[in-house]
């Protein structure tokens, strides 16, 4: 793997990740590499990506070895297309990236809305390239920051707004 920056991806690699913008990723000039990390169910898009000049295919991974490749990255990225799965779909490698104190450059997807500044949306491919640049100049957080994250996204934070509208709904019930 060439010497860094190196932006990482990190989950089932299918039809919802758009080829074009692993394109745009790998050629920007504040990326080295694009380590991506996850099972390859379809051999036609392992082989598309085997062809793009810099990105690197690691298989899946257990949670320890993946935990230390995000930790390793400068940048998470999550390059998907738009369209019914991935705007219904759960955030959870955006989480990932952020509890890792890695800054995101994403695909707007309205999952990904409203989780800070350093989670960088792209309506188009010319952005991503800057977005990239920003998103280096970030830098990773770690320490007391990463801890504030890591509280803002965890399940009982994120949660509890849930958990408070049953309760309160049951209340109302009872009365």
């Amino acid at each position: 793997i060439p010497a860094g920056p190196h932006a990482v991806y990190a989950g089932t690699i299918d039809g919802r990740l758009d080829l074009e913008l692993v394109k745009e990723i790998t050629g920007s000039p504040a990326i080295s590499s694009l380590i991506m990390a996850g099972p390859i169910p379809n051999d036609a898009i392992r082989r598309q990506l085997l062809g793009i000049r810099n990105v690197r295919l690691v298989g899946p991974l257990a949670q320890e070895p993946l935990a230390a490749l995000i930790q390793n990255a400068e940048i998470g990225v999550v390059p998907h297309v738009v369209n019914s799965l991935t705007t219904a779909m759960s955030p959870l490698k955006l989480y990932e990236y952020l509890a890792a104190g890695l800054p995101v450059v994403a695909t707007e997807l309205p999952p990904l809305h409203g989780h800070g500044p350093r989670v960088h949306l792209c309506s188009s491919r010319d952005q991503w390239s800057a977005a990239l640049t920003d998103a280096l100049k970030q830098g990773k957080l770690c320490g007391r920051e990463r801890a504030a994250v890591v509280e803002q996204i965890s399940w009982e934070t994120r949660l509890a707004p849930v958990v408070e509208a049953v309760v309160d709904g049951d209340r109302e019930v009872l009365a």
